[in-house]
């Protein structure tokens, strides 16, 4: 028997099918047929490299920092210090590793921080947060599917941001050493 119902699909890659004029209303049809896909994908992971002094998201640095303001700089060695001290006997595959820690900044200056780094608004809420009037800093270091879609990242905005910083300068790229 063919099939001669009518199918489309949406912008967002789902697929309609018209019902078959033999069923009694929406309750019988397929309804929308929508695409899988790994929500435990990495999109964005956040790293910091101590022999430059980068801040960097998957691998393009973000932010420099120079030996003058050591304050700022040391937030994020404690932040990487804290995750490989977690993870230290894990492999990235394991299902407990550590993606997310917390640290105290000095004189309260955790949304200052924060809002010096030069990254998207949404992006940028996602990955670092704070408490405790400031004195407590936040970071997620990685950002996968599931994560962007519950915060509603606009993922093409953000792809399209990283491009355009390697446009501009394409030495931000920092080459794979590990």
């Amino acid at each position: 028997m063919k099939d001669d119902r009518k199918r489309w699909h949406n912008e967002d890659g789902l697929e309609f099918v018209t019902p078959s004029p033999r069923q009694n209303g929406i309750a019988s049809s397929y309804g929308i047929i929508e695409s899988t896909y790994d929500y435990d994908d990495k999109l964005y992971t956040l790293t910091y490299d101590e022999d430059i002094n980068k801040l960097l998201i998957n691998r393009i640095g973000i932010k420099s920092f120079q030996i003058k303001n050591p304050d700022v700089e040391q937030v994020f060695l404690d932040v990487f210090t804290k995750l490989k001290e977690a993870n230290k006997y894990k492999t990235k595959f394991d299902h407990d590793y550590v993606t997310k820690t917390e640290v105290e900044v000095k004189a309260s200056q955790a949304h200052v921080v924060i809002n010096n780094l030069k990254i998207p608004k949404p992006l940028r809420n996602i990955m670092f947060n704070s408490s405790d009037g400031g004195k407590v800093l936040h970071v997620q270091t990685v950002v996968t599917k599931r994560l962007a879609i519950k915060n509603n990242l606009d993922i093409k905005a953000t792809n399209e941001w990283l491009t355009d910083l390697l446009r501009k300068d394409p030495k931000l790229r920092v080459p794979k050493t590990y």
